[in-house]
């Protein structure tokens, strides 16, 4: 598929969610920010190490971010057991909750980060609008 995006999820956390709204909104989201967000995941694993792609959706964006290192278990575990050449780890954070998603996606990482689709500067922490991150 040239020019697309396809991406898989392998839900692996130890609260598996259902299928309401709120799960529904983070695959849409994280589906249309694909590129981006295994771009940011490219990134932080080349300079930091495998980890996680950390999404706070709040009032007027939702900051993105990259953490690894010393995890709490739970991401530690998906960190562990993920392919970072063909997978991220997602979690993201609404209002004091949080759902964590393993993501198998075409473009890879990998070749997000090469193409750019993610900008690529010296900041730890980068904005999408909320309006392409519903909550």
């Amino acid at each position: 598929m040239k020019g697309g995006v396809v991406v898989s999820v392998e839900l692996r956390t130890s609260e598996i969610p259902t299928s309401d709204e709120q799960s529904v909104w983070d695959f849409d989201a994280i589906f249309s920010n694909w590129q981006f967000l295994a771009a940011v995941a490219w990134q932080g694993y080349l300079s930091d190490g495998p980890g996680v792609v950390v999404v706070s959706v709040a009032d007027e964006c939702a900051d993105v971010g990259y953490m690894s290192g010393a995890l709490p278990t739970g991401y530690g575990v998906l960190v562990e057991q993920y392919d970072p050449r063909k997978q991220i780890v997602v979690v993201v954070r609404h209002d004091g909750s949080e759902r964590t998603y393993v993501l198998n996606g075409f473009p890879t990482p990998r070749d997000c980060f090469v193409a750019g689709a993610a900008p690529m500067t010296d900041l730890s922490v980068y904005c999408v609008p909320v309006g392409r991150w519903p909550h």
